[in-house]
């Protein structure tokens, strides 16, 4: 156990590498496509415009499930592991027809599907992965519109009926059936254990209710009458907070919210309606803050992004919209980053915006496509925005975007020249993009709308300097990819206040860099994307590092006592110390300074007690002894040592006496001490009884008064004197009543 604090402590932190987004505008026609290529997985042979259609693409069990058509059966469920020999019918449900399985959901790890056997409509399914392992659940409810898992639970719904169920017959239970209105322009939004949802009808308007599961616990919270589909719409969850649009009492468009840990029955409104309100859309979780659209009075389209409180709510950007049939089309989280699709007239195009959720975060990513409608169906895979866009050039593609201009990118062009694959049905699972999409075989033979795979995993990088601090010259930096790179080499990198040494290869995925620093401040090694690639040729992520370095005695004092570089106000006040009063006044004056002891006292106690001082009325108490030398380090440490906290949770035993004899006496017990001191314990005498008999030595006091000279009077004490101070501290005198004299002596004070 390290707790006598004789040598100065650092803890190394790493600087993790970090993507530049440097958000721009730039026009996109000129792109190129990637080296990696979407995988065709055909499952209709059959000539056809339509193909297999394969779409509801869910994960379970490490295989994807999903809905697809075959001459042979019809639209049925089917089963791949990503590859084609992998790609299997699990069941003809419906021998005479299709089945259109719908809503594939995994619940609890078993597949849960809508289905039409041809006898019973559109029932509830199951299936475990096998033909013999899919069957029809229950014949009611009949007629089901979809599947939702909330936190474990099954929900279905049709027409005017919300059920739930645990995946059987007699478990399957209607708990709300609606006597007007009906689901079919709802949305459903679950938070925890709770569901969400609307419902429609011409009397009430659009109304929000929520449910627990059962029909006693279904609430209605929220309606205006006889405003028919204008009423709560997108919704949309953060971690425990539904925000919706809808009507005030005043029938004007507002955003509220409702808190799931206090009353459900109680919106809260967050942004009222007014002249510059008139209508909100498209409300959008990104990184736990929505982001929405508004229309103000002249109908022009904006964007803007809610904390949930009023003050927190506020107006991003107009997106260069002047009309009402500008606007907003959809707003998606991409790894924290709002993506926004914009739709521009007379430019009868489409724009892609970037947010962070700052007005001058708020960016436009690219020029206009050269369509309109054409940007659609934004999805994040890994972190990447994919989306489908048109060029005169390729037609409507798949296309992938970092949030840089430059690292916006042409996929694939699926369907070679100007007509369109028209990609859809895209679904994100285990870092694969699965898809649909019109193509060709390698024999250039038209194969309809069938399954593809994409996969982009580019080579990570982190740069990782040895201290984010530091004195050492030269600097080193080392880059670690995340596998196997070639192409990588000493001109791409980047230095910022500093110039390049060696330039290492450890291994294919390893190399290191000397940096020697220019001048004092911070050194930067920057790596651009796509400098070194890997065995499938993808080019590498950007990545960048930072380290302050600094020669100065001030700078290296605060790195080697408090592993941090001085403020600027520390650096100008103990340089003008170094100036004035010379190299040894400034560096003890460091090291005995207030942030230096608050540092001692909370390792002592994260070490002894195994707690933080903080907040503790012995932090201060120590502190301010400390830097008021009225006792030393070695003493305190010893007071904390032999504290009745310590010794509540620590045993005494001949180990810890030692360990004190060689703190307080720089030796170890004799044998006679350990055999005395053993005794005592096993004859139960109390710890404290037996520290105190332990201090209460001649040794301690001479160790003390010692001690004393040479830390403050920088000499050590003459016969005379201590044998004054031995007898000072044996008729009574305190160890501070000592000190106190010491440090105020002519002596100390010359």
């Amino acid at each position: 156990m390290n707790w006598l604090f004789k040598h100065f402590r650092s803890s190394k932190h790493q600087n993790k590498a970090s993507r530049e987004a440097s958000l721009k505008l730039e026009q996109l026609e000129s792109r190129t496509m990637l080296d990696a290529q979407p995988v065709l997985i055909d499952i209709n042979p059959t000539p056809s415009v339509h193909g297999s259609s394969p779409r509801n693409f869910t994960e379970m069990n490490g295989s994807v499930f999903f809905s697809a058509s075959h001459p042979s059966t019809g639209h049925e469920l089917w089963v791949t592991d990503g590859t084609s020999a992998g790609t299997q019918l699990v069941k003809d449900i419906n021998i005479n027809y299709h089945s259109f399985p719908a809503s594939l959901q995994n619940i609890n790890n078993t597949l849960f599907f809508i289905a039409n056997d041809g006898i019973h409509g559109e029932e509830l399914w199951r299936s475990d992965g096998t033909s013999a392992g899919t069957y029809q659940v229950s014949s009611q409810p009949s007629s089901i519109r979809e599947i939702l898992n909330v936190d474990g639970d099954i929900y279905l719904y049709n027409g005017r009926d919300l059920w739930k169920s645990d995946g059987t017959s007699t478990g399957t239970e209607l708990i709300l059936s609606l006597e007007q209105g009906d689901f079919y322009h709802s949305e459903f939004v679950p938070i925890e254990d709770k569901l969400f949802f609307t419902t429609t009808d011409a009397n009430s308007g659009t109304a929000l209710w929520v449910t627990g599961g059962t029909s006693a616990g279904v609430q209605r919270i929220h309606s205006i009458p006889n405003i028919p589909f204008g009423n709560a719409r997108y919704l949309a969850a953060t971690q425990d907070t539904l925000f919706f649009a809808g009507w005030d009492a005043n029938e004007k468009i507002a955003l509220w919210k409702i808190e799931t840990e206090s009353s459900l029955t109680s919106p809260i409104l967050v942004l009222e309606s007014d002249t510059d309100v008139q209508d909100i859309n498209h409300v959008t979780n990104v990184n736990g803050s929505v982001f929405f659209s508004v229309k103000n009075e002249a109908q022009e389209s904006s964007l803007w992004v809610s904390d949930g409180t009023s003050s927190g709510t506020q107006f991003l950007h107009n997106l260069d919209n002047t009309s009402l049939e500008e606007g907003i089309r959809q707003i998606e989280n991409v790894n924290g980053i709002a993506y926004i699709n914009n739709h521009r007239i007379p430019y009868a195009s489409d724009q892609v915006w970037i947010s962070d959720g700052t007005p001058e975060g708020t960016t436009l990513l690219s020029e206009e496509f050269s369509s309109i409608n054409q940007i659609e169906n934004f999805i994040e895979v890994n972190g990447y925005a994919y989306f489908t866009a048109f060029l005169t050039s390729t037609g409507d593609e798949l296309w992938r975007s970092d949030g840089t201009p430059e690292g916006t990118v042409l996929v694939a062009d699926i369907l070679p020249g100007p007509a369109a694959s028209i990609v859809q049905e895209m679904k994100s699972i285990n870092g694969t993009l699965y898809f649909q999409a019109y193509g060709i075989d390698e024999n250039g033979k038209d194969i309809g709308n069938e399954l593809w795979l994409y996969e982009y995993s580019p080579p990570e990088l982190e740069i990782t300097p040895d201290e984010t601090v530091t004195t050492d010259d030269p600097i080193l930096f080392t880059f670690q990819f995340s596998e196997a790179v070639t192409g990588f080499e000493l001109e791409d990198i980047d230095i910022t206040n500093g110039t390049a040494g060696v330039f290492t290869a450890v291994d294919e995925d390893t190399y290191t860099l000397e940096v020697m620093a220019i001048e004092d401040g911070e050194v930067t090694v920057n790596v651009v994307a796509g400098v070194a690639e890997d065995a499938g040729t993808n080019g590498n992520l950007a990545a960048i590092a930072s380290v302050e370095y600094g020669s100065g005695v001030v700078f290296q004092s605060f790195v080697e006592l408090f592993d941090h570089a001085p403020s600027e106000e520390a650096k100008t006040y103990w340089n003008q110390v170094l100036a004035d009063e010379g190299y040894e006044v400034a560096v003890e004056g460091i090291v005995y300074s207030a942030e230096r002891w608050e540092q001692i006292v909370e390792e002592t106690y994260q070490e002894l007690l195994g707690r933080s001082s903080y907040g503790d009325e012995g932090q201060s108490y120590w502190v301010n002894i400390l830097v008021n030398r009225l006792i030393t380090q070695t003493e305190f440490e010893t007071f904390v040592f032999v504290s009745e906290e310590y010794l509540s949770t620590h045993p005494i035993d001949v180990m810890y006496l030692d360990t004190l004899s060689e703190h307080l006496y720089d030796r170890e017990l004799t044998t006679d001490e350990t055999t005395y001191y053993l005794e005592k314990i096993e004859d139960e005498v109390p710890p404290q009884a037996i520290i105190e008999e332990f201090l209460d030595q001649e040794e301690w006091r001479l160790n003390v008064i010692r001690n004393a000279y040479i830390e403050s009077l920088g000499r050590p004490i003459d016969e005379e004197g201590e044998a004054f101070w031995e007898n000072f501290l044996e008729t009574g005198g305190t160890v501070t009543d000592f000190l106190v004299e010491i440090l105020t002596s002519e002596e100390f004070m010359n």
